[in-house]
């Protein structure tokens, strides 16, 4: 909820004047605790998803679901008492996601996997909801009352030993392609690089992913005809309960309706430009950028907790450390 309430902060979202309700705020949650808390903090009934991005993001009707094609026909054949108990999670699953399809589209995304993007066994899981979210974001309301030309994504995921090899093998062959695509991206890959891709791959698999998974998305973006822009690239190294090193990853980008068929080489440029990407370093005690980024929590935690207190919640949150 940290960035529901930096947009507080910033007036960029604004609460209710009548109910106090974050206006124009949807989530996902798959925690039920976390669902209630944050439903209770964003103070609206209609604000959340209980379940896994991934499963609503994707579900596909069956044989069994597709005879309930509506709200109400779900609703009544969940009130059956004799109802298969697997057909019931697959009905309220589709309930869910008829109703996720619906609250598109938005001006900000905010995807926060917090495991590999492409996580095996199912590897293209990840990048396959990222597609239908373009694709959604490009079809507008249900009811054509509103359309978005621009809109920007963050999509945080981690990078750890879980790279499978599928995965490096798609995305090299991204790679290979564009370079024979584009005389620029050859001469900077090879400048950079050189011309032995699968040595780059194994050399430095961190500069390979940084540099080719940002293409996979603009490249998914070109086929919905959306121009890809990066606008920031970040990253921070972090270390599991279990002592496990890895490394969390975000690419903010902007995303342009284009009519026709855009050019996703600047953003493949842009990826593979090492000094484009910014890494998240520990900051010293008692450094100006600590204290500012201290007494910007602190902003933000007194805005949560007062939201908190608002509608009765008593988990507050504490003073941020120094």
């Amino acid at each position: 909820m940290i960035d529901v309430f930096m947009l507080l902060r910033e007036n960029i979202l604004v609460p209710d004047p009548d109910s106090d309700g974050i206006i124009g705020v949807q989530f996902c949650e798959c925690e039920p605790e976390d669902f209630t808390a944050i439903r209770d903090l964003v103070a609206r009934e209609d604000a959340g998803f209980l379940g896994r991005l991934e499963e609503i993001t994707l579900f596909q009707d069956d044989e069994a679901t597709s005879q309930y094609p509506t709200d109400q026909s779900i609703s009544e054949a969940l009130a059956l008492e004799d109802l298969d108990i697997n057909l019931q999670g697959r009905l309220r699953l589709k309930r869910t996601f008829q109703s996720f399809v619906a609250s598109f589209p938005f001006d900000y995304l905010n995807l926060d996997f917090c495991e590999p993007y492409y996580n095996p066994p199912n590897w293209m899981k990840v990048n396959e909801t990222v597609r239908r979210f373009l694709e959604w974001q490009r079809n507008g309301s249900e009811d054509g009352s509103v359309v978005v030309d621009d809109f920007v994504m963050a999509i945080t995921c981690r990078l750890d030993d879980s790279f499978p090899d599928a995965a490096a093998r798609r995305l090299a062959a991204l790679v290979v392609d564009n370079c024979k695509s584009s005389k620029r991206y050859d001469e900077v890959v090879n400048a950079t690089r050189g011309r032995d891709i699968p040595h780059w791959l194994h050399q430095d698999p961190q500069d390979f992913f940084h540099a080719a998974w940002p293409k996979d998305i603009a490249r998914l973006a070109k086929e919905v005809h959306w121009k890809t822009e990066i606008l920031d690239y970040v990253y921070y190294d972090r270390t599991g309960d279990s002592g496990n090193a890895y490394v969390m990853v975000c690419l903010v980008a902007r995303f342009t309706r284009d009519a026709a068929a855009p050019d996703y080489i600047p953003a493949a440029l842009h990826a593979l430009d090492r000094d484009n990407r910014h890494v998240i370093r520990d900051l010293a005690p008692e450094s100006r950028e600590r204290r500012e980024l201290r007494q910007n929590l602190r902003e933000i935690v007194v805005l949560r907790n007062e939201q908190a207190a608002r509608f009765g919640r008593h988990d507050l949150l504490p003073d941020p450390r120094p």
